[in-house]
């Protein structure tokens, strides 16, 4: 069953009297509980198409259906609502914030949500599967590019998300570090089911996904 659905989806980014076209009619489905990968050259729109299906930029023209709804007619409001309550991002820059802790900052998304649980167990469970237990009470800047990342994985799946978007998410590590990284992700996605939906430009990485969808000049070119 199609979880996130496209149909003749179109972007472009205006600047003034001049209009650059991103994606152009792209059509696909990806189905719950899917590991899927977008890749494609530099400038080939699959960060817009990612950003697009998490409701992070509005479409132009096309058909755009998330959980159940329509969201090329939502408003803003109501797209926020659905990125709270569902989705979880994670991208290649960390986005942590320095002057928090490490608990606090796997902590936001459920005081934004304003979440009555047991939240410490929550981020206690996270550190430890994402292998950072006794690391709560650090700062960032104590850690290193890969622990960071795994911070943003623990930040983004803390809320129990039905639908995680992952931005080039090694992008600024070793190929190593980003092996780790991918492991843990696949993991945590897999035991909870979890629809992953990935931009990479690295194969390797791309071969932890179920689908691969090539993205060339907005077009969508092969599915493998």
């Amino acid at each position: 069953m199609a979880i996130i659905s496209c149909r003749r989806l179109t972007k472009s980014y205006r600047q003034n009297d001049t209009v650059t076209p991103v994606l152009r009619d792209v059509s696909l489905d990806i189905d719950a509980g899917e590991f899927v990968a977008i890749m494609g050259p530099s400038g080939s729109g699959k960060s817009t198409l990612l950003h697009c299906m998490g409701l992070l930029e509005p479409i132009d023209q096309g058909d755009l259906v998330c959980l159940g709804q329509d969201a090329a007619t939502l408003p803003d409001r109501a797209k926020a609502a659905i990125r709270r309550e569902s989705m979880g991002f994670v991208f290649q820059s960390f986005y942590l914030v320095p002057g928090l802790t490490i608990r606090e900052n796997i902590l936001m998304p459920l005081l934004i949500r304003r979440f009555s649980g047991d939240r410490d167990c929550r981020v206690r469970q996270l550190l430890e599967q994402v292998g950072l237990t006794g690391r709560a009470n650090y700062r960032p800047n104590q850690l290193s590019g890969g622990e960071q990342q795994r911070v943003a994985v623990a930040r983004a799946l803390v809320g129990r998300p039905d639908i995680l978007f992952l931005d080039e998410p090694t992008g600024n590590l070793d190929s190593r570090t980003g092996q780790e990284i991918l492991n843990c992700v696949f993991e945590l996605v897999r035991s909870a089911g979890i629809t992953a939906i990935m931009v990479t430009h690295d194969p390797a990485m791309a071969t932890w996904c179920r689908r691969i969808i090539q993205i060339r000049d907005g077009c969508i070119d092969r599915i493998d």
